[in-house]
């Protein structure tokens, strides 16, 4: 120590000094502060305050930890030295501290640190969601975070992340409207950053979180072809589509939605439009026909129908009329019962014979004028009544009518012919015996 006494003749004190950062006592005798040791002694080793979490290491403060003597690894030697005191024969050694903010008594300068993030590369489970991955990066390594036209932690910019230890602020997840957040996309960075964690989109009009491209719509309608409850009505059906089919509705002469022209969507939700029936004169509505579309269309969906003459909203087809035959005081076949005759909408049908009624003419069916023979065309429900002239009685011949009594002397004289006819036949056969 170059202080002109001969080393082996001096008493040399040994300190152990905390330096910055360190927490333990300093001078305590026997512990940091040894005295009087000679030249070539064992050197006394530290005895003071030390941390149980980290090692037994001399105390430090709050997330730092000792990482030598004198110098980070460093140690004491391990015999007192005079080259190794001062002019004062004081050996020195000063706690070198570092870093430890997750206080696991590893420097964090030391240790790796692990990133964990949604990574948009990687589904394996194949749940349509990003895999949660981490990795783990030196301590100081730079990271910058893009949230690529949407928000992350309050803010539409790239922010730049200098890791100090676990960083799991990536499991926060962006936000974009009209967009669903699929994961972060990690790339090489430049001028000293490592990583850049860009966030991935995919659209999502309906704003439910998930993908458009990943979901399939309910498309509910009436199928024409379709009746299994045999009520005569169609069924109401539900097909799911991706989003973003295209469809066509067409009215097909009819009107739906106020127009008559065939219109075309595009599905972006679940889509319940065609359970709005169209309408038509003169024809009932009987479900939606599908058929498969083109130029990008994936459906069209066409309105079929039925006659409904009679616009009471049941097809023609599917309903029966009574057409009833009243004989008005005849008979018919011998009965005066009326007849009756069941038809469909638009059965043409042949109207009865004529009924029978004693010193009665039969007219015509009234109900327009029918005569028997005719054909009539069934739209309703109808009664035919029949219409009857009454018969004139003979009549005897009236005062200063000649022609009547020039026709009552004709007949007599007739009847006065046949009866000599009749005498003189029988004379003739009488003389033959």
């Amino acid at each position: 120590n170059n202080n002109g006494t001969p080393d082996d003749e001096e008493a040399f004190t040994v300190l152990y000094k905390k330096g910055e950062h360190g927490a333990f006592t300093e001078d305590v005798a026997d512990k940091t502060k040894f005295e009087d040791q000679s030249a070539g002694a064992d050197t006394p080793a530290y005895a003071g305050e030390t941390d149980a979490a980290k090692g037994g290491k001399p105390q430090g403060e709050e997330n730092w930890v000792f990482v030598g003597w004198n110098e980070k690894d460093g140690d004491v030697a391990a015999t007192v030295s005079g080259a190794d005191a001062d002019a004062d024969s004081v050996i020195t050694y000063i706690a070198v501290w570092a870093i430890d903010n997750n206080n696991n008594g590893i420097p964090d300068e030391d240790e790796d640190f692990p990133i964990t993030y949604p990574d948009a590369d990687k589904d394996d489970d194949g749940d349509g969601k990003p895999d949660e991955v981490t990795e783990e990066v030196p301590y100081g390594t730079k990271i910058q975070v893009d949230p690529n036209g949407g928000t992350w932690k309050g803010s539409p910019e790239v922010q730049t992340f200098t890791i100090t230890g676990e960083f799991n602020d990536l499991k926060e997840e962006p936000t974009r409207t009209d967009y669903a957040f699929v994961g972060w996309k990690k790339t090489d960075g430049t001028d000293g950053v490592k990583y850049v964690f860009t966030a991935q989109w995919k659209d999502d009009k309906n704003h439910n979180n998930i993908p458009d491209e990943d979901e399939d719509f309910p498309i509910t309608y009436p199928d024409a072809d379709k009746d299994d409850d045999g009520d005569g009505k169609p069924d109401e059906v539900t097909e799911e589509v991706p989003y973003g089919t295209k469809i066509q509705v067409d009215p097909n002469g009819g009107t739906w939605k106020g127009s008559t022209e065939v219109q075309t969507f595009t599905i972006t939700g679940e889509f319940n439009d065609l359970k709005e029936e169209p309408t038509r004169t003169d024809y009932v509505f009987a479900g939606w026909k599908k058929t498969d579309g083109t130029d990008g269309v994936k459906y069209v969906f066409t309105a079929q129908w039925k006659d409904d003459k009679n616009n009471n909203g049941i097809p023609d087809e599917d309903e029966e009329f009574v057409i009833t035959f009243l004989p008005n005081g005849g008979t018919i076949g011998g009965s005066t019962d009326p007849v009756v005759v069941n038809a469909k909408y638009g059965e043409v049908i042949t109207i009865i014979d004529a009924p029978e009624r004693d010193g009665y003419t039969f007219l015509l069916w009234r109900g327009s004028e029918y005569q028997p023979g005719d054909t009539y065309e069934v739209t309703e429900d109808h009664t035919f009544t029949a219409e009857w002239e009454k018969k004139d009685p003979v009549a005897p011949p009236k005062t200063g009518d000649d022609s009547s009594w020039f026709f009552w002397i004709l007949l007599m004289a007739a009847s006065l012919l046949a009866m000599a006819g009749a005498v003189f036949g029988r004379r003739r056969r009488d003389m033959s015996r």
